[in-house]
């Protein structure tokens, strides 16, 4: 695979690589069309004299569990059909090291997640931040915390890179294939009737993971009106989604209420039984789709830890978890690399503009746990 510097070759398949040159890893992609498949091979090159471990979550080393692309066709955003999960800090375990000079690479097969459903020219571009951390400062972090140590401190390199492709007979492509698709013919264990808030069934799941989750579904549906009716010009909007502008703030109540309008109108379902292997592996607390009717939540993963209601000092809460899960499914929100926890949150919300916060589903739940407060206070 050859590297270019602000370079585009179109051939059967265009490579680009736009890495920074000051920045230790560089990144070359390439992406080609194979029988029933579209796929991409991503090779990640130590420039350096020195050892680094590269962060594999939202990257193609871990596989095919984020958008760490994105994907265009005639100038329009092709919808991202794969998992979203709700990721905690991230672990030793995590990192992958990349010993200088060394290049390692991950094949993806992307139409696992996207659908091309025409023939014609589409864009392929890499949509997420590289994290990476030296080799010392990895030893030292363990040696502080241990080899399950959450990882604070990591380095950042923005990754612009595009590859276009042309596509012909796309109808022979493999399209996406959902986990409720292949769970659909699962009964519930267990079925929950809410009042003005539709009903919630579940699949797997001790009895007191049950009862923790229901009390805390209980909640949403007048708790979402709420956080709908309080979007204005005010501190709370603003420490959360920015200053205020009457168009991003049209935006925001139409998450609120998609998200609400699904939970009251649709039997949603709770899966605590399948996907624990993901959770594991992926150190998530939880997993939708977009447009899912389902939430997959990864008990003695990061779910059951957590205590039930919402908090008022930036911790998470089960409440939290579903409140940011079903901005997703219902409100069509995402996650950014940044967006996770409350400081990371309130620092998208002083960018100029606030388009991450806009977007991001952390952002969506601290101000529903917030906006329930009896008052207005930070001590996080």
């Amino acid at each position: 695979m050859k590297t270019i510097a602000s370079l585009i070759c179109l051939v059967t398949y265009l490579t680009c690589t736009c890495a920074m040159r000051e920045w230790p890893i560089a990144i070359d992609m390439a992406c080609s069309k194979a029988l029933s498949v579209v796929a991409c091979t991503f090779e990640f090159t130590n420039m350096a004299a020195e050892d680094y471990y590269i962060l594999t979550s939202d990257s193609p080393l871990e596989g095919l569990y984020s958008p760490f692309v994105a994907v265009y066709h005639n100038g329009r955003h092709v919808q991202y059909e794969g998992l979203i999960g709700f990721r905690l800090p991230p672990r030793k375990q995590d990192f992958q090291l990349i010993k200088a000079g060394q290049v390692i690479s991950a094949t993806v097969q992307i139409s696992d997640a996207f659908t091309f459903g025409s023939d014609g020219l589409y864009t392929i571009r890499y949509n997420k931040p590289l994290k990476f951390i030296t080799g010392k400062e990895m030893e030292y972090e363990a040696y502080v915390s241990g080899i399950t140590s959450r990882i604070e401190r990591v380095r950042v390199s923005e990754v612009r890179e595009s590859v276009y492709i042309d596509l012909m007979d796309t109808h022979l492509l493999t399209r996406p294939v959902r986990m409720e698709a292949v769970l659909s013919a699962q009964k519930p264990d267990h079925i929950v009737h809410i009042d003005s808030c539709g009903s919630a069934q579940y699949i797997g799941g001790t009895s007191q993971q049950q009862s923790d989750t229901t009390k805390a579904h209980k909640l949403l549906c007048d708790k979402l009106q709420k956080a709908y009716d309080a979007v204005g010009n005010n501190d709370l909007y603003k420490t959360w989604f920015g200053i205020y502008d009457g168009g991003r703030a049209t935006t925001v109540k139409s998450i609120y209420k998609k998200s609400k309008d699904g939970l009251t109108n649709t039997d949603v379902t709770y899966d605590f039984k399948n996907g624990l292997d993901i959770c594991k592996a992926r150190n998530w607390r939880a997993f939708t789709y977009d447009d899912s009717k389902t939430v997959w939540l990864c008990g003695p993963y990061g779910y059951d830890s957590i205590t039930t209601y919402c908090t008022t000092n930036g911790a998470y809460s089960k409440e939290h978890v579903l409140a940011h899960e079903w901005s997703h499914a219902f409100g069509h929100t995402n996650d950014y690399a940044d967006g996770y926890g409350a400081e990371n949150c309130k620092n998208l919300a002083k960018k100029n503009p606030p388009t991450e916060a806009i977007d991001n589903a952390d952002n969506y739940a601290f101000y529903y746990c917030y906006n329930g407060a009896t008052s207005f206070e930070f001590d996080f």
